[in-house]
C-alpha cells in the first residue's frame, strides 16, 4: 500500500516567526527579549537598549529577562498616542 508522504514543517529555512507562533504571542503575559522585538518590530538589541536606558520596563526571573505585556503596550502608545478623528 502506498501512503502519502507528509512533509515536515522543519524542512528548509524557517521565517523568524511562523504565523501560528505570532498568534500565540497575542495571549501571553510575559515576553522574552526576542518575542518583544517581534511584537514591536525592532531588533532584540534595540529591546536590550530600551531596557538598559529605562524606557522599557523588564524583570529578571532567574536568568531570564521578561517584559510584561502591559509594558510593551505602554511603550508602543507612549510616543504614538491615538489621534482622534474630527
Amino acid at each position: 500500500m502506498n501512503h502519502p508522504v507528509e512533509l515536515s514543517s522543519d524542512v528548509g529555512p524557517r521565517p523568524a516567526q511562523a504565523p501560528s507562533e505570532q498568534f500565540k504571542l497575542l495571549f501571553k503575559l510575559l515576553f522574552s527579549v526576542q518575542e518583544s522585538a517581534v511584537v514591536l518590530g525592532v531588533s532584540p538589541r534595540t529591546i536590550q537598549n530600551l531596557i538598559s536606558t529605562g524606557k522599557l520596563l523588564a524583570k529578571r526571573i532567574g536568568r531570564r529577562v521578561v517584559i510584561h505585556k502591559s509594558a510593551l503596550e505602554e511603550f508602543a502608545h507612549r510616543d504614538h498616542p491615538n489621534v482622534e478623528a474630527e
